[in-house]
């Protein structure tokens, strides 16, 4: 049987280029709640987005790269960089 279609924008590992960048910071990566059940692949509602929390030393960096993947930007540009 095929695997159904992922929603539009939305790729298979979608969050694994987080785990990369939270390593080269030496920086815990933990979830919980209903992202637990999606990640092992668990049938459980969950909308498109989620907090992540970042010490405020660290923030910029991490964001900045976060950002460079194309996945994540808006937020960070419009509160940390106003033009």
């Amino acid at each position: 049987m095929d695997e159904p279609a992922l929603p539009s924008g939305i790729s298979e590992g979608s969050i694994d280029h987080i785990f990369d960048i939270m390593s080269k910071y030496a920086y815990p990566f933990i979830l919980v709640g209903i992202l637990v059940y999606r990640w092992m692949d668990c049938v459980a509602a969950a909308d498109e987005g989620f907090d992540l929390v970042i010490r405020n030393e660290q923030l910029r960096a991490i964001a900045t790269e976060l950002i460079a993947t194309g996945h994540w930007g808006s937020l960070y540009r419009q509160i940390l960089c106003p033009e």
